[in-house]
């Protein structure tokens, strides 16, 4: 029932890219949790984290058990990657207020007293006695810098450094350093003297209890151990782990390789697998104080999206930490922290405050993540909207389902501080459960693709790829899409692909296409897509233009056509139209300064309103219609001519569907149902 936009003209714009720096690792297969056995008891203290729950990167607190939730930070920067202090009163944090430029924050423990450490800073590491902070300022080329926690006494070490770890006592910092193509482990006193390259070749992991250095070499070697001296060098772990952690208690393990989470005796030996099982990634893990549990953030299987998994450290358990809290966006959660032993309420001062009331999704509205609401697609109950925002060129989707009060990101792209020469996300369509989106991508010639993802399978399916200029439709059951076929008219050329075969006359073959089928979508691939049927081809442009019922309304060279979606044709329109909208035995065509109205089983024009250029047809439910012009939408209902206007901060959308109205702006999406919009235009 959806009116399809003219495709001559397309906005780009952006979606703003959170900045939480999480190590994670693509996970191919994860051991079992141990089996049989007493639960460990359950996680005790408190932990911290960074989340874009509320449409940006803020850093929340909360108990291990779930519960009391509460918001640190707030503003217009994006907050990430925070971490408590060796004695709990303080968390160092990264803040972006730029795309391209991090800054070092300190609180305290409950969020207050915020303050900048440094205008550049990444990768913080505490000493011991929670006096010192050592980071990488990107400013110096990556220089190790290392200050007091109040920003004094700053020493700068120059050179390309990464991943400064103290020792145990304080003494020292491991970190590495890459010279050209080589990257070697390093060691600095902790007073910025005696600087000292220890071993070739090698990246730094951290530091053992009995204050040896964790390290891995390069091409994916294993972990090794080796003295201050680099000496002694000995294996640790048999894999190449992305990141590692010893328990507090120096009994344990905790490590993060290919295969997903392991713990192991402190020595290496006897390690095996823990939950998750089959998970996408898997994050930097987080030890509890009493050595019982770790933290990870994890991508579960099917999914894009992380959160954050207590794992029990015997196996015997695993639970969300979240599982108690609202995900109004269905969004991100970055590694956690967790408040070290002894970090008494009374040290922490003040409980944190509470989370906004904006952070909840009602039966009504939501406010999508950080940027402007390009395009709004419905199908029933379920809506989804494409948010982008200039100059950079990326988006987000995100389905919104107000009656379980429920929002899922489906995709957000990853964005360059200064943009692509290609379309961010766009064209998008819901059909049930599924929606659908273009994306354009390649480096010097471009091919779009379809994609397609589901409220319980959020990860991105390719469905198509090539030539796909037509924006995807869908209507319950019914998604639908098209692909272009391009190639040169002309003589034979030896070496020349791109020529057409002798048979084709003309350079463009369009296939529309259906999902639900036997045949491969588009052109074949090397990976499993879902099955496909061939609705119809033309050697010409086919557009969409809406779908209804089993029905899809095309524009060809001739007008509109109505099919099946078997391909059989149904009527054809001899109309020059823009955009349409399709429902029952009405089809409204935007055609050239008015909206008409035609049945479907006649072909007979039924109605004839004439509108603006700058009046856009949004949508047809019944025999209400639905037209928009800059910030205000109209329905109108054409038995009667009753009229209802709707105004919008920004330019409005609208989508019409029998459970009710779906109305965007800018930056917030609301829903009326049918009865109030009924009531609205007069019974």
């Amino acid at each position: 029932m959806r009116a399809v936009p003219n495709l001559a003209v397309r906005r780009r714009g952006a979606l703003f890219a959170g900045v939480a720096s999480v190590l994670a690792v693509l996970v191919v297969a994860t051991a079992g949790a141990a089996a049989g056995g007493a639960r460990a008891a359950g996680p005790q203290g408190t932990l911290v984290f960074a989340s874009d729950r509320s449409g940006r990167f803020q850093i929340y607190s909360i108990r291990a058990d779930g519960s009391r939730l509460g918001q640190l930070t707030r503003g217009r920067a994006a907050d990430a990657a925070p971490l408590f202090s060796p004695d709990g009163r303080l968390i160092v944090f990264n803040r972006a207020r730029k795309h391209d430029a991090s800054e070092l924050w300190v609180m305290s423990a409950d969020g207050s007293g915020q303050r900048k450490l440094a205008s550049s800073g990444s990768a913080p590491a505490w000493s011991p006695d929670s006096r010192r902070i050592a980071y990488i300022d990107a400013r110096y080329g990556g220089a190790l810098v290392i200050a007091g926690a109040d920003g004094s006494a700053r020493l700068v070490i120059r050179g390309s450094n990464l991943s400064p770890y103290w020792s145990p006592d304080g003494r020292l910092i491991a970190f590495s350093r890459q010279v050209g193509d080589r990257t070697n482990l390093m060691l600095i006193g902790g007073d910025g003297h005696a600087l000292r390259m220890i071993r070739r070749n090698a990246r730094a992991l951290g530091w053992s209890p009995r204050g040896e250095i964790a390290f891995t070499g390069k091409y994916g070697s294993r972990v090794g151990l080796t003295s201050t001296s680099g000496r002694h060098a000995r294996r640790l772990l048999p894999s190449d782990a992305s990141a590692l952690v010893w328990s507090p208690d120096e009994r344990r393990l905790a490590f993060v390789d290919r295969n997903g989470l392991h713990v192991a005796s402190a020595d290496g030996g006897h390690a095996r697998g823990l939950p998750p099982k089959n998970a996408n990634w898997v994050g930097s893990p987080a030890w509890s104080p009493d050595s019982r549990w770790i933290a990870v953030p994890v991508a579960p299987n099917g999914s894009i999206l992380q959160d954050l998994l207590l794992v029990a450290a015997d196996g015997s358990s695993s639970r969300l930490l979240t599982a108690r809290v609202p995900r109004p966006w269905g969004t991100d959660y970055g590694p956690a922290s967790w408040r070290p032993r002894g970090a008494t309420p009374g040290r922490l001062g003040r409980p944190p405050v509470a989370p906004l009331p904006s952070e909840t999704v009602s039966t009504s509205a939501f406010q999508p993540g950080v940027g402007r609401i390009y395009e709004l697609a419905a199908d029933g109950g379920l809506a989804a909207v494409v948010v982008h925002s200039e100059p950079r060129i990326c988006a987000g989707i995100e389905a919104w389902e107000p009656n379980r009060r429920r929002v899922v990101r489906l995709q957000r792209q990853g964005c360059g501080d200064h943009g692509s020469v290609y379309e961010p996300a766009h064209g998008l369509a819901v059909a049930g459960r599924r929606v659908a989106w273009l994306e354009v991508s390649g480096g010097n010639t471009t091919q779009t693709q379809v994609k397609m993802a589901t409220l319980e399978r959020p990860a991105p399916a390719n469905l198509a790829e090539g030539n796909a200029d037509s924006e995807p439709l869908g209507d319950g059951t019914l998604l639908a899409f098209t692909v272009e076929d391009r190639c040169e008219v002309g003589p034979p050329e030896p070496g020349n692909s791109d020529r057409c075969s002798p048979s084709r006359k003309t350079s463009v073959v369009t296939t529309v296409w259906r999902v639900g089928g036997q045949e491969r979508c588009g052109p074949p691939a090397s990976f499993q897509r879902p099955g496909c049927a061939r609705v119809a081809q033309a050697e010409s442009k086919l557009i969409l233009l809406a779908v209804d019922a089993g029905r899809i309304a095309v524009r060809t060279d001739e007008g509109v056509r109505l099919l099946t979606a078997s391909g059989k044709v149904l009527r054809d329109f001899s109309v020059e139209a823009d955009t349409a909208a399709l429902s029952g035995t009405r089809l409204a065509l935007r055609t050239a300064g008015a909206v008409e109205i035609y049945d479907t089983g006649s072909g007979q024009r039924t109605g004839r309103f004439p509108v603006p250029n700058g009046v856009t047809l949004q949508d047809l439910e019944g025999d209400i219609l639905v037209t928009a012009s800059g910030q205000t939408a109209t329905l109108q209902r054409l038995g009667d001519g009753r009229t209802v206007t709707l105004h919008t901060v920004g330019l409005a959308k609208a989508q019409l569907e029998q459970p009710g109205l779906f109305l965007a702006g800018a930056h917030r999406v609301t829903f009326t149902p049918m009865h109030d919009v009924l009531r609205r235009l007069g019974g």
